[in-house]
């Protein structure tokens, strides 16, 4: 049956919309759900795009990239698509260039179509860096029942490598269409993400220019200066591939997931090669090696670390009396609180190093390149490491704007220590999570560069030691010992190291209802080179029941998973951890006067395959003590979609353990 009603209703989708600006229908107004997704906040009704190079006049080539779209809101918390935003390059010899256009938000009233156009208040120009900007839209009257439109041109003397385009979005799309024209004697290739298949279309059409040349002639005393223009027409083939996909499901954001866009279904094109008519072929695809060797040799990278004089009486002293082995730590912990981050990311300076060490701020390039120079001025092999932040997609194909940021690595014995001076939560292999994009690639002194894993090694361990006592009211109370490591100290200190003691201690017992907390002492709370630990005392009214004379009560009380995490059937992306994790508990409870352990949870022992998870559950029960130790492990922070299955079923016997409880009944 189901499949009989999608045979019917896919055809009436594809007659009923209408893929031109302007056309909207009260039909498409009045829709309150998306007809293939009734969850759908949003959906993209179509949404076309062309990217063509074009020769100018003159001869010059430039591409054209124009993109329209149609979206449909149905949910407050779908406004966000009223809302776009374009980059474009402003670090070159010529800027990129932005225009939007035929912007229009369209609502049902009173029957009737109304239509409000975007006016410049909604408009907006931001300036990210040196090299790049941002055009924006907010556009206006939007509404649940809501039609937006709108289309943009972005215009573009670069040509190497075409604005991605992307099929598939965390909505439905009734509808996309790509389309590529280029003079085939550019020779571009493709690379497509995602599980979803286009359909392809090729052909070639002839395609005419006219040359205007200008002539013009100095005046005689014969004759009056003159311009002449000729006009020669030239003619070449022009290559046409479109890609279409129809009726695209929404790539759902699930737990544990890095950037949707490394699996949204999308495709990219790359410039490989130029062939003009009687002239041998010229390779433009470039290596990783290409990319780096041009990053370090350019001085707002490389030209950089060659400066020293502006940080060496700082370096002298915060070095002096000081053993070789205390460098690296001492040098990082010197600009980590000396420099202060203004947000932005890119490898390339703005300021320089010496103006940003000078005013104590300056960008992620210029704090990393100084940390860099100083450790190599105290004798320590350091290079620059570029990569690509969790906030980009992976690359494809080597390319020049492959990388936006650059960290510090220290290879010492076939291992590479990683720096970033950025972030004072950091520490020495402890990296931002904006970092952790997995894949770095290092640049040494000597010219040579090669692949760096950024994936953390160590767990990110938490422990837990609790002493409590259970009274015949079920109340609980004792004391805790807690201690983060590594990783876990790090999302610690980023969560709550601005926070007072109070501020704290509110925060807790707001998110854990029925607990009081009092005795709170913590150590360590910004020593990065330090674990985290907190000792409190705890008094907790909402841990168990009361239930026909009879307590019951979690084993891991409000530490324990609630659910399972992964609920869907299948997943098509990997599970990101960010990092692996091992989290322990030591756990004594000691029941009240008159009571016995009716029941306690089984032991339990389980691993996944390959060994990414385990989890080991013991407990005993003796007189009026109970004892529990458990592990709880996770041992890749990246973990293959194949997994998944394993994992789902691994994940739901530890929260069913978790979630077991523990029974006393009186004597």
């Amino acid at each position: 049956m189901k499949k009989n009603f999608l045979a019917f209703i896919l055809p009436i989708l594809c007659l009923s919309q209408n893929y031109e600006l302007g056309k909207v229908t009260l039909d498409e107004l009045k829709e309150k759900r998306h007809p293939l997704d009734t969850s759908a906040v949003a959906a993209v009704l179509f949404e076309k795009g062309k990217s063509y190079i074009e020769y100018s006049n003159s001869g010059e080539l430039k591409l054209f990239t124009e993109v329209e779209t149609k979206i449909k809101i149905y949910k407050k918390e779908g406004y966000e698509w009223g809302n776009k935003e374009v980059s474009f390059y402003i670090g070159g010899v010529e800027d990129e260039n932005v225009q939007f256009s035929k912007a229009v938000t369209y609502n049902l009233v009173n029957g009737k179509i109304e239509k409000t156009k975007l006016n410049g208040d909604g408009e907006f120009k931001e300036i990210n860096s040196k090299y790049w900007s941002t055009k924006k839209i907010t556009m206006p009257n939007v509404k649940e029942g809501s039609i937006i439109e709108y289309k943009y041109v972005i215009e573009s003397p670069y040509f190497s490598k075409l604005n991605p385009w992307y099929f598939q979005y965390v909505v439905p799309v009734n509808y996309s269409e790509f389309t590529v024209q280029i003079p085939e004697s550019l020779i571009f290739k493709s690379y497509y993400r995602g599980f979803l298949t286009p359909k392809l279309t090729n052909e070639k059409k002839e395609k005419r220019v006219t040359h205007v040349g200008k002539t013009r002639t100095v005046a005689t005393l014969s004759s009056a200066a003159s311009t002449k223009y000729d006009y020669n027409e030239f003619v070449y083939n022009e290559l046409i591939t479109k890609s279409v996909l129809e009726h695209v499901p929404a790539l759902k954001q699930e737990p544990f997931s890095n950037n949707l866009k490394n699996y949204i279904s999308s495709v990219e094109f790359e410039l490989s090669s130029i062939q003009y008519k009687d002239s041998p072929m010229e390779l433009v695809s470039t290596s990783w090696e290409d990319v780096v060797k041009r990053v370090y040799e350019s001085n707002e990278f490389g030209g950089q670390l060659g400066k020293e004089s502006y940080f060496e009486d700082d370096l002298k002293s915060i070095l002096a009396n000081k053993p070789d082995s205390d460098k690296i730590n001492v040098i990082f912990k010197f600009v980590q609180e000396r420099m202060k981050w203004n947000g932005y990311t890119g490898i390339y300076t703005e300021s320089g190093v010496k103006k940003a060490y000078a005013e104590k701020v300056g960008n992620v390039a210029e704090i990393n390149l100084i940390l860099i120079s100083m450790l190599r001025k105290a004798g320590i092999d350091a290079n620059p490491i570029v990569l690509t932040t969790r906030e980009k997609p992976f690359n494809l194909f080597p390319s020049n704007t492959a990388f936006n940021y650059v960290i510090c690595g220290i290879e010492v014995d076939n291992d590479v220590l990683l720096l970033d001076a950025t972030d004072s939560n950091a520490s020495i292999d402890i990296l931002p999570t904006r970092a952790l994009n997995y894949i770095g690639r290092i640049v040494r002194n000597n010219g040579s560069s090669s692949e760096i894993n950024l994936a953390p090694k160590k767990h990110a361990k938490e422990t837990y030691l609790i002493n409590a006592t259970v009274d015949t009211e079920g109340l609980i109370s004792g004391t805790i010992n807690e201690k983060y490591f590594e990783r876990a100290a790090y999302f610690f200190r980023n969560n709550n190291a601005n926070l007072t003691d109070e501020s704290y201690i509110e925060k807790y017992e707001k998110n854990n209802n029925g607990i009081e907390i009092s005795d709170y002492v913590i150590q360590n709370k910004r020593d990065v080179f330090q674990p985290v630990i907190i000792d409190y005392k705890v008094r907790h009214t909402g841990a168990s029941e009361l239930i026909g004379g009879k307590i019951y009560f979690k084993p891991l009380l409000h530490f324990g998973m609630d659910e399972n995490p992964f609920k869907h059937d299948k997943r098509e992306y990997p599970i990101d951890f960010i990092s692996p994790f091992a989290d322990s508990y030591t756990i004594n409870y000691y029941i009240p006067d008159g009571y016995v352990v009716e029941s306690i949870p089984s032991e339990l022992n389980v691993k996944t395959i390959d060994n990414i998870g385990s989890f080991s559950f013991l407990i005993g029960n003796t007189d009026n003590h109970i004892q529990i130790v458990c592990n709880f492990r996770v041992n890749a922070p990246f973990i293959d979609a194949e997994y998944y299955p394993d994992l789902k079923e691994f994940f739901n016997q530890v929260t069913l353990k978790m979630n077991e409880k523990i029974i006393l009944k009186k004597l």
